[in-house]
């Protein structure tokens, strides 16, 4: 009774073996060594997506921002809506505002204004 019962967690455990490497049920070593390490940290906001991050603009180059914004999910040309303005550290900010009209996503470029 006891060797019948030794015998069929034997063949449970060969059989969970070959199935396993078969169709890999439990996760490997390599893949458990990579869960643990260290993911990269989220990427931060591009100049001008923050206020923080605010680009200096000339006018010349605020024309030309104003005009080659495209959009960042469907790539189609966006159209600039009213321009607002910000404060951000003791510094006056442009923030341009552009809105896609296929899929309706808004851009916002924050701006600190040079005069050359």
């Amino acid at each position: 009774m006891i060797l019948g019962t030794i015998g069929i967690v034997l063949a449970t455990i060969v059989t969970g073996l070959l199935v396993d490497r078969k169709w890999s049920l439990l996760p490997r070593k390599e893949e458990l060594l990579a869960a643990g390490k260290p993911r990269p940290l989220l990427p931060g906001h591009g100049p001008g997506e923050s206020a923080g991050t605010a680009i200096a603009a000339s006018p010349g180059e605020l024309f030309a921002l104003r005009r080659k914004q495209t959009c960042p999910r469907c790539k189609a040309e966006m159209t600039a809506t009213a321009d607002d303005h910000a404060t951000y550290d003791d510094q006056e900010l442009l923030v341009l505002t552009f809105a896609c009209p296929r899929c309706q996503t808004v851009k916002s470029i924050y701006i600190t204004e040079t005069e050359h």
